[in-house]
């Protein structure tokens, strides 16, 4: 997140985000986890450790200002996640040999939608395209490499 947290904005997303780590770690309530959160400097938001050792790198994003219907219908139950990211966390999620999360937090719905996207292969259906998309939080415009992953299998948890 880097300085995006040092705006109000940042630091409101920032809650959503810690809240729905929080969330997909009760939902493994059953494996006694523990949550690490990781600095910002990290591509991935979260690592679960079991017995100390790690057990699933989680990346997270919560997105305001819509519904899980308005999710399904205007994005076609496809969550963009810039490419770069992904990429680096499947490489240390493999290198641990460990799968890789990511849960979509959708505020105003309350559902954390969770999918797999590594787990020794990449999930089949992610889509990446040079697009146009918002640079940070706190707006702007930028063109990068971004994959669209498909959510329509994901677990859906509500809370």
């Amino acid at each position: 997140m880097g300085l995006d947290v040092l705006t109000s904005k940042g630091r409101a997303n920032e809650v959503h985000n810690d809240r729905c780590m929080e969330i997909v770690k009760g939902y493994f309530d059953f494996l006694n986890l523990t949550l690490q959160k990781l600095p910002t400097a990290h591509t991935a938001d979260g690592l679960f450790r079991c017995n100390q050792r790690p057990f699933i790198l989680l990346e997270v994003k919560s997105r305001h200002n819509f519904t899980e219907h308005f999710f399904r219908t205007q994005y076609g139950e496809k969550w963009l996640v810039t490419d770069k990211k992904i990429r680096a966390n499947i490489t240390m999620a493999s290198r641990h040999n460990i799968p890789f999360l990511g849960a979509m937090n959708i505020v105003d719905s309350r559902v954390v939608l969770l999918k797999t996207i590594f787990d020794r292969e990449i999930a089949p259906g992610i889509d990446v395209r040079f697009t146009k998309t918002q640079a940070t939080i706190n707006g702007g415009e930028i063109f990068r490499d971004n994959a669209y992953i498909p959510m329509h299998d994901a677990i859906r948890i509500v809370y």
